[in-house]
């Protein structure tokens, strides 16, 4: 054989995994600039692949990546709307809210239920020396009573809404008990 003919055969031999390997890289790049838009939220730009290639394969997975992605994005967001519209009209209506977490951590208090705190802090701190208006949301509803346990195991015992009633410094108090949960319990 001669040296042409072995040049000939060898690069010709090169050439085709060289060019192979290049359409590997270039669709390699596409689809990690695909997952990455992805990853950024970005919308999914479909095209036309054949399934039944490597690459087709790939990007039939990551287009049901892509929409499962964009799906739990929508109901998140239309959860988030709800939760605003909600707490919209709790902030706004005309009776005292509060709610503690599962920890007996104050996390919210209504427009209402401040002005209530508010304009009585200096008589109700007569029997609660610690309130302090500006510091309830963060607190636990221990510092609403003299005997944290007791009313910790009133509340454990809570499974349906409950009326109680209470005096704290002079003023009667109607409370609604109301136990929320989540999925989880």
């Amino acid at each position: 054989h001669s040296l042409l003919e072995m040049v000939l055969v060898g690069t010709l031999g090169l050439v085709p995994p060289y060019l192979f390997g290049m359409v590997q890289l270039r669709s390699g790049r596409t689809m990690r600039r695909i997952m990455r838009g992805i990853a950024s939220n970005e919308p999914y730009q479909d095209q036309w692949f054949d399934p039944t290639t490597f690459n087709g394969k790939m990007t039939a997975t990551i287009k049901s990546a892509a929409l499962a992605a964009r799906e739990r994005q929508e109901e998140t967001e239309s959860q988030l709307d709800e939760a605003n519209r909600l707490k919209l009209a709790m902030d706004e209506i005309n009776s005292n809210v509060m709610i503690a977490d599962q920890n007996l951590n104050i996390v919210y208090m209504n427009k209402s239920m401040t002005a209530f705190f508010e304009e009585r802090e200096s008589r109700l701190q007569t029997a609660l020396p610690n309130l302090k208006t500006d510091e309830i949301i963060g607190s636990n509803i221990d510092i609403f009573h003299k005997n944290p346990a007791h009313n910790r195991a009133m509340l454990q015992k809570i499974t349906e809404p409950t009326l109680a009633q209470i005096i704290v410094a002079g003023y009667h108090l109607d409370l609604n008990v109301m136990p929320v949960t989540n999925r989880a319990g």
